[in-house]
Order: structure tokens, then sequence, then C-alpha cells
């Protein structure tokens, strides 16, 4: 897929970061808010975006990296 749409469904969600439906819920959806979208309440949509915060904030644990929350959290 060339451009991302903003809202994304589970199918998509799980495609943008290249893991199976089942292995996106395990791994990301606990983390994301569910966005409800259009006329039916089971239509759930994600957001790209915090879903790019999600990935850069797991890359920064593998990593062993704080990001700037953490770093304060420890200089109180």
């Amino acid at each position: 897929m060339g451009v991302w749409p903003r809202l994304l469904s589970r199918e998509q969600a799980a495609a943008y970061v290249a893991l199976a439906p089942s292995t996106f819920d395990l791994e990301y959806r606990p983390d994301l808010v569910e966005i409800r979208h259009g006329t039916s309440a089971r239509a759930v949509r994600f957001d790209r975006l915090q879903l790019d915060k999600l990935i850069d904030q797991k890359r920064d644990a593998a990593d062993g990296v704080l990001d700037k929350d953490e770093a304060l959290g420890l200089c109180q």
C-alpha cells in the first residue's frame, strides 16, 4: 500500500506493522485507542499516528533507550 490512511482497520493496522491480525491483537491493540467509525458500532479504526508512536516506543525499549518521559521520571 503506497499511501496509508490516517484511520486504519484492524487488518490494515496489522499489515502496517507487518503482523498477522491475531499477533497485532496481542502485541499492539491493547496499547491503542479504538476509534468507533461509521454507522456500525462494530467498525473499529486505529490512528496511524498513534501506531507510529507505539512502534517508536517498542523500538526504543528494545534498544534500551528511555523516552523523554521515562528519563524525567528517573530524575524525580
